[in-house]
């Protein structure tokens, strides 16, 4: 997982790490750090996480995979139907 990619789609969606944690379902007293260590790559979350994050902010799979940052906005487009 690339951990900026991360951090951009959930600031693009204007919710802080806490509101993120809680719709995916992280309850931990600690999950606001969970998702700043995901974002800052100290640890790389499961496979599970990045499906239920890519659900919460309709985003694809891959585009939190991808280190081509072109790449990773057609997928994008892809994914929400646009043209490119």
């Amino acid at each position: 997982m690339i951990p900026k990619r991360l951090k951009e789609a959930r600031e693009a969606a204007n919710f802080s790490q806490e509101k993120l944690a809680q719709l995916v379902d992280i309850e931990s007293v600690n999950s606001r750090s969970r998702i700043s260590n995901y974002e800052s790559g100290r640890f790389t979350p499961p496979f599970e996480f990045i499906q239920k994050v890519a659900k919460v902010l309709d985003y694809p799979e891959g585009y939190f995979y991808t280190s081509d940052d072109d790449f990773a906005e057609l997928l994008l487009l892809i994914h929400r139907g646009h043209s490119y």
